[in-house]
């Protein structure tokens, strides 16, 4: 990638739905080496893909979380740290999960309407799990940036 696909990544992030036009106006490049570019790039995997983004907000989802996990891993047992991530992050109202290293195993974002459904959510799925060792949940009380 040089500085040119940089620009024209940096023209869709702003916009997904740009038109070739609207990306040769921002970034000063012909609309041909555009379309040349973008397609090299969707077939070599460097635009995976494009996404709608819904507003939580509209759809009743106010609160943010960062829930940060510590399991009893144990190998010897079948239980393996990306096996219960991933079951945790097909749960309801998971946006993302990441497994550490560190001290915590795993973050989880939980987006939530209320408070309620956000202690609902730790009892039900996590603080019932005999793998769970520690839950420590973070609000979040303003997003300064969000690529989405």
């Amino acid at each position: 990638m040089d500085k040119k696909d940089k620009r024209i990544l940096k023209a869709l992030e702003g916009n997904a739905r740009a038109s070739l036009k609207e990306i040769s106006k921002e970034t000063s490049l012909p609309i041909s080496a555009i379309s040349d570019r973008l397609n090299f790039m969707r077939k070599n995997g460097i635009i995976e893909g494009y996404r709608v983004v819904v507003s939580p907000e509209k759809m009743g989802k106010d609160l943010l979380a960062f829930i940060f996990v510590g399991f009893y891993i144990d190998p010897g047992k079948g239980l393996k740290l990306n096996d219960v991530v991933s079951e945790l992050s097909r749960l309801p109202n998971i946006e993302e999960a990441f497994t550490l290293a560190g001290s915590t195993d795993a973050i989880l974002k939980v987006r939530v309407k209320e408070m309620s459904e956000l202690r609902a959510f730790t009892e039900k799925h996590l603080l019932q799990k005999d793998y769970v060792k520690s839950v420590r949940t973070s609000i979040v009380l303003e997003c300064i940036r969000d690529l989405h």
